[in-house]
């Protein structure tokens, strides 16, 4: 999985799947957190309310940035996601 970003002890990585889907995990004190990203939701949660919001809001920050690279060499990714970049969804 590779490494999106580390701050405040927390890692976060990203897994693309096409049966499972894409999601983030982040992990803080060997502790996990697991977001699907179409739709945005927790489906796994061990961290502090706190480690959750922070990376949820990270998300936000860098949707653009998680779906760039993904978004072209994975067809089978909902385009359609508000997170999704606008050229992606134009599938350019």
């Amino acid at each position: 999985m590779p490494v999106l970003a580390k701050f405040g002890g927390i890692v976060i990585r990203l897994m693309v799947g096409t049966t499972i889907g894409t999601r983030v995990h982040a992990f803080h004190e060997g502790l996990e957190l697991v977001i699907a990203l179409q739709p945005l939701r927790v489906l796994h949660s061990e961290v502090p309310p706190w480690v959750e919001a922070q990376v949820l809001h990270w998300i936000q920050d860098h949707r653009g940035e998680v779906f760039s690279p993904w978004c072209v060499a994975h067809p089978l990714l909902d385009r359609s996601w508000s997170g999704a970049p606008a050229a992606a969804q134009q599938g350019s």
